[in-house]
């Protein structure tokens, strides 16, 4: 039962903080595309010196990869995976 209570606090914060993002991305004023914007944050990642952010500068392209549907997809599933495992303990 806890497992389950926890959830109903913490899945509408992910879904309330994911169109917070939504609203913040929509308000942006420099006219970049979704695409255009992350392709500027990859670019960001990979132009990191490797010596000091090796993650970041090698793995830019997967830490950028998928829309946002696919993202927030994935984030649900993993939520709910972890309630499945902590309800079996």
């Amino acid at each position: 039962d806890q497992p389950a209570a926890w959830a109903c606090d913490i899945l509408p914060l992910f879904a309330t903080a994911t169109a917070i993002e939504g609203d913040i991305y929509a308000a942006r004023e420099d006219g970049a595309t979704e695409e255009e914007a992350i392709a500027r944050v990859s670019a960001t990642f990979g132009s990191l010196p490797a010596e000091r952010f090796p993650n970041l500068s090698e793995l830019a392209g997967v830490l950028t990869a998928g829309d946002g549907k696919q993202r927030f997809a994935f984030a649900i599933d993993c939520m709910l995976d972890g309630l499945l495992a902590a309800s079996r303990r």
